[in-house]
């Protein structure tokens, strides 16, 4: 007797293998991407990386809702977290093209609706564990061939906000407590007994944000736990400066050169 091969008879040639049978080829999928229009079943934008479940390895990209920018900067700083990844700033990226208004979102909010459904899009792919490394590299030549504008990363001088030991930290080292914190809300930045990775995030929440790139040049290690205190106008770099000199700490103004994102026709 011959062995079954379990053959359908119905199978549709005219589907896609996505849509034939009602997805039921789904579970062969080991690769995939897709470039998809405004999804406005979902009212929001959203993005993240997921990890396999048994080599915890990145394997999947999801941006639902993002602009054409938005796009190209997840893709080429490699990270959809705003702490991780730098060129979500700014200030560290240049659109060097003939019309911007493609990739920004328009300045005027009754225009948003229409701008949005045509300029605003979803991504998503996913990999097995084996090209993990290569992830992002996909996503950068596939949103480049798609929307058709060009991206590299060069490196350019420009004038920086650079954060310096100056003397002695010993007043960040936390005295104990609970963990508490205001990363920049009502002009404070406040940590009592936080994290490390906490004080420099809400550094950058509160610095990052003009024309100038924030630099941290910290060189002594941070302590285990920090409790620090800023309060006031943060563009007043007068003030600003004598509050970070208690911690042995200083904000320059310095030309350096930096990696920036470009983007151009």
């Amino acid at each position: 007797t011959l062995a079954d091969k379990g053959e359908r008879w119905d199978f549709d040639l005219s589907k896609s293998l996505l849509e034939e049978g009602g997805g039921r080829q789904l579970k062969h999928l080991q690769y995939y991407s897709a470039i998809m229009g405004r999804i406005t079943d979902y009212n929001a934008g959203t993005s993240g990386v997921l990890l396999d479940t048994v080599t915890k390895k990145p394997v999947r990209i999801r941006i639902y809702n993002g602009s054409r920018l938005a796009m190209y900067l997840y893709a080429y700083g490699e990270s959809v977290d705003h702490n991780a990844n730098p060129f979500l700033n700014e200030n560290r990226y240049v659109l060097d093209i003939a019309n911007p208004e493609a990739l920004r979102f328009p300045d005027v909010d009754e225009n948003l609706d229409a701008w949005g459904d045509a300029n605003i899009f979803s991504y998503e792919s996913r990999v097995p564990p084996a090209l993990s490394d290569s992830l992002f590299s996909i996503m950068q030549r596939e949103v480049s061939t798609f929307f058709g504008f060009k991206a590299s990363v060069r490196k350019m001088m420009k004038e920086c906000l650079v954060l310096k030991q100056v003397g002695d930290m010993e007043l960040l080292h936390s005295k104990g407590g609970r963990s508490k914190w205001n990363l920049g809300k009502r002009d404070t930045l406040f940590l009592q007994n936080c994290h490390p990775s906490l004080f420099l995030r809400g550094l950058k929440q509160v610095f990052d944000k003009g024309k100038r790139p924030l630099l941290i040049e910290i060189e002594a290690p941070l302590p285990d736990r920090v409790d620090f205190l800023l309060v006031g106008d943060f563009m007043n770099f007068g003030d600003i400066r004598q509050q970070l000199k208690r911690y042995g700490l200083d904000l320059v103004i310095e030309r350096r050169e930096i990696e920036v994102l470009v983007i151009s026709d």
